[in-house]
């Protein structure tokens, strides 16, 4: 399956309550977060703008690669199947 065009704003939301970051620095243009599992860094994570602009397939694959996820999980994850119990189990199942 294919990546879905969402909004910067609507990936931000997700971002922040499903897979829930630890924020590195709130101050910069464009935050990132740190994605930590079992006190292990897995992943750092570029968030979002808040604005209304289409988060397009390419910026899509690189966000779905910092999170350790595919295309369909990405989907799931953006669009509210996959719950954030779920994604951190995918995370612990990486090994």
């Amino acid at each position: 399956m294919s990546f879905k065009v969402y909004t910067e704003r609507h990936i931000r939301g997700k971002i922040l309550t499903k897979v829930d970051p630890k924020i590195r620095n709130r101050r910069s243009p464009h935050w990132i977060g740190e994605i930590v599992v079992n006190g292990i860094l897995i992943s750092t994570v570029k968030i979002p703008n808040t604005n209304n602009k289409e988060f397009r397939i390419h910026k899509a694959k690189k966000l779905a690669r910092s999170l350790c996820v595919d295309a369909d999980q990405y989907n799931d994850l953006m669009d509210c199947p996959m719950r954030k119990k779920h994604y951190y189990q995918h995370l612990n199942n990486l090994d």
